[in-house]
């Protein structure tokens, strides 16, 4: 009998064993794989991330690139504009830039002021019908150049700042100006060439 028990204890203490053995290796494999698990997403994210930083990267160079095209763009316009502006206040005619529906000036050259008296700041703003002696025939000629798109060779008598009369060969175009249209007129002073002509 007591052979039997200490057989049937035996057992029991080795099937108690294999359980607590069991269970160890149980939670030992399922830790194991959990960090397996973990090492994958650990890896799928950092690939992820290289993956992002990438096109990040792709994206900047693509910015900084069309950043120094427009710069460089930005450049040549500026340089564009001085030349042009040179040329307009060189020029050897007054040059008046207004707009035709109320006939305001918004530019005007260095030799458009000296021509008709008026300071720069005092040019600007003021309307053509103030200085032209016949504005009604100065209206029709604006809109004959709206028309057309320019209108060459007409003649305007028009004022000095002092009220001294001048007969003023034009040329006039239609352009857009800093986004609006506008008139730009070239006059030439022909007082003197008109009364040197001799009379028959």
């Amino acid at each position: 009998k007591f052979t039997f028990i200490t057989f049937l204890a035996g057992i029991a203490a080795s099937v108690l064993i294999f359980i607590i053995v069991f269970i160890s290796l149980n939670k030992r494999a399922r830790y194991t794989f959990d960090l397996e698990k973990q090492e994958i997403s650990r890896e799928e994210l950092e690939l992820i991330v290289r993956e992002r930083t990438a096109e990040i990267s792709q994206i900047n160079r693509k910015l900084y690139r069309k950043v120094s095209e427009l710069t460089a763009m930005e450049g040549e316009l500026k340089k564009s504009e001085e030349h042009y502006r040179k040329l307009f206040e060189q020029a050897h005619d007054a040059i008046v830039i207004f707009t035709p529906e109320d006939e305001k000036v918004i530019d005007v050259n260095r030799r458009a002021c000296d021509l008709y008296g008026f300071k720069r700041e005092e040019f600007l703003g003021i309307t053509l019908s103030t200085i032209s002696k016949n504005s009604v025939q100065g209206k029709e000629n604006i809109n004959l150049t709206l028309e057309k798109g320019y209108y060459h060779n007409f003649q305007s008598v028009q004022y000095k700042k002092d009220m001294t009369e001048m007969l003023m060969e034009i040329n006039a175009s239609v352009f857009m100006y800093k986004g609006r249209k506008v008139i730009l007129s070239i006059n030439r002073d022909i007082t003197d060439r008109i009364l040197k002509v001799p009379l028959t």
